[in-house]
Formats: C-alpha cells, structure tokens, sequence
C-alpha cells in the first residue's frame, strides 16, 4: 500500500468514523469555501509583508541614544544617501544580512557611528566614534584588562565601506534633500 493510499484510506476512515463524510447532512459545502478564502486572505498578507518589507529597504530608520548628549538620534538609509553625504557628516554603518553572509564586509561594523573622513567614488572612509558605555563611566568597578583594552585603542579606528552601507542622520537628510 503506498503512503497516499494509505493517508486517503486513513482520512475516510477517519470521516466514517467521526459519522461525517461528504454525503451526510452535517456536510456545509461552503465550509471548503470558507477555508479556501482564508487561505487566499493569508496569501495576500503575506505578499503585502514581502512589498512593506521592500518598501522599507528603502528607507531604514534606526535611532541610537547618545550617551555624551543623552539625546537620541535617528539615522535613515535612503536611496539618494549616496548623492548626499559630505565629508564630517555623522553616519551610523548598516551591513546588509547579504552583505554579511558574502563576508565583503566585517558585520561587526553594523550599528557602529563614524565620521566621514574621505569620499571617493561608492566608497567611504569612516573613522569610528568610540563606544561609551554605562561600565566605563562607573569608577566603583576597575577591571585590570578592561583599562589595558581600553588604554591601547587611543587611535581612532578607520574603515572603508560602500556609500549604500551609511545612513545620515534624520534632520541631516530632510535637509539635504530638501535643498536637492
């Protein structure tokens, strides 16, 4: 007996146990209707996820809270980010999941801020801003490595990234492109 077979042997075995079966009265025809909208309203939310998602490619928001200013800042990626950013903007580095998994780019970078320091072409040299945290600012804890670490990184640290890799900051872009 093959497994079809027997799945469709199981299924009106199933129904004739149950005292249901097509032909009995407590059969609605409309019920397979039912089930089959439900299944075309769900294809559609899913379609309508996959064009919001597309839709937000395009503009990615991100918003990082300053720990200097304790201010919080957005970031968006656009299309036109590449036409529009400048030498000392301030830019928060988006690696792409693609971009990661072809390892063309370190993903560590991803949610990082730099400064632009040069612009050449689709690429951009970014110096990193340093990280602060709440555990550098609390003097109470002192961990030996951490100070080490922390003592030996005293150069800024530069990058290259590709200009759809950045994202400028939210007021920075409105009034760029509105002067575009």
């Amino acid at each position: 007996m093959s497994a079809s077979s027997s799945s469709s042997s199981l299924l009106t075995n199933g129904a004739a146990d149950s005292g249901m079966d097509l032909y009995s009265s407590s059969f609605k025809p409309n019920q397979q209707g039912f089930f089959m909208m439900q299944a075309n309203n769900a294809s559609r939310g899913i379609q309508k996820q996959k064009k919001m998602q597309s839709i937000a490619r395009g503009a990615q928001t991100s918003s990082l809270v300053s720990s200097t200013t304790r201010s919080i800042k957005r970031f968006i990626s656009n299309i036109n980010t590449h036409k529009l950013i400048q030498k000392n903007d301030t830019v928060l580095v988006n690696v792409d999941d693609d971009i990661a998994i072809l390892q063309s780019l370190d993903p560590q970078l991803h949610g990082k801020m730099g400064v632009i320091v040069d612009v050449r072409g689709d690429e951009i040299e970014l110096e990193l801003l340093p990280e602060q945290s709440n555990e550098s600012e609390d003097d109470s804890s002192f961990d030996m490595f951490s100070a080490l670490y922390c003592g030996s990184s005293s150069q800024p640290k530069r990058v290259t990234v590709p200009s759809f890799c950045v994202c400028l900051e939210d007021r920075v872009l409105r009034k760029r492109l509105s002067n575009a």
